[in-house]
């Protein structure tokens, strides 16, 4: 089908929530996935397997050295439900390897608070990468995107021009998972007014503002843990190790194969489903609707450095 149907859509989400599917194969996917090697190595891995190509060049063509990029992390749960500070320097490096200047490139989140429990030091000036949080400094005008109503983060609207959505894999009490499209709500200053309905169609809608939509350029997922249930705060009795890192350049499809996992490890833990818990993601259909993503979930292509052995 050339048009996203929602009754199709929302079957396919249906099959991932049933289904474990085929990891896939080595070559580049719509989704890749790195258990081999160091935390470097995994990303490097990772993209690969999601873009064809190494990190420095990938990033080169994407990005210039005049891009102000922007590291978006989601540190919400504290250690170790958070994007480890190893991951986030990595991709440091590989901005840097591809011309970025490292002073041109801002890791932050909502504020210093939740960064430094995360274990990053805050860093505004001098030498090195900036690492910083909004810290309640809001665009003073309430732009739209669909059906929210919003402030962004100054630092995004003002600042950013280039955006790498940095997740963990976990579950979350409201909007069925946080892996990707979910870290956007730590962007804007109400996003307590969008947790109705499962956050649908809000996580989808906030994503199609031109600062998201038209900034992004990355999804990496720090998942060295999963977060199965009891999300978004970390809770040691419903997380089990996993031990990769995922990426794409596609907006949504880190949250179909996030959606995957989850659903298969509750499965594991005999636990009922999101759909059964009546809070599964349908802002993922909602996604595909308005043109966030290519990638239908029930073909969805995972890379995993695994495959073949």
């Amino acid at each position: 089908m050339n048009k996203w149907d929602r009754r199709e859509v929302l079957a396919g989400l249906a099959g991932l929530w049933a289904l474990d599917l085929p990891a896939g194969t080595p070559a580049a996917g719509d989704v890749g996935v790195a258990f081999r090697g160091t935390v470097e190595e995994r990303a490097a891995a990772a993209i690969r397997l999601a873009t064809g190509k190494e990190p420095a060049p990938f990033f080169k063509a994407v990005v210039s050295p005049r891009d102000v990029v922007g590291l978006k992390l989601n540190c919400l749960g504290g250690r170790p439900l958070a994007p480890r500070v190893e991951l986030v320097e990595a991709l440091v490096r590989f901005l840097v390897r591809a011309g970025v200047p490292e002073e041109r490139i801002l890791v932050w989140d909502r504020s210093d608070r939740e960064l430094q429990r995360a274990g990053f030091d805050i860093r505004s000036d001098g030498g090195g990468y900036r690492c910083q949080g909004t810290n309640g400094q809001y665009d003073k005008e309430v732009v739209e995107s669909r059906s929210v109503g919003t402030c962004f983060s100054s630092l995004l609207s003002k600042r950013i021009t280039k955006l790498i959505n940095v997740g963990v894999l976990k579950d979350h009490d409201l909007s069925g998972i946080s892996v990707g499209l979910k870290n956007y709500y730590g962007v804007i200053h109400n996003p307590n007014k969008y947790h109705g309905n499962n956050c649908s169609p809000f996580v989808a809608h906030l994503a199609d503002h031109p600062h998201i939509r038209g900034k992004h350029i990355l999804t990496v997922v720090d998942a060295e843990i999963c977060q199965y249930n009891g999300g978004p705060a970390y809770r040691a009795d419903a997380a089990v190790p996993y031990g990769a890192v995922a990426a794409s350049a596609d907006l949504v499809a880190c949250d179909f194969w996030g959606l995957r996992e989850i659903e298969r490890i509750r499965r594991e833990k005999k636990i009922k489903s999101l759909e059964a818990e009546k809070r599964a993601p349908a802002w993922l259909a909602v996604a595909g609707e308005i043109g966030l993503t290519r990638v239908r979930p029930e073909t969805l292509r995972v890379a995993d450095d695994r495959a073949g052995g």
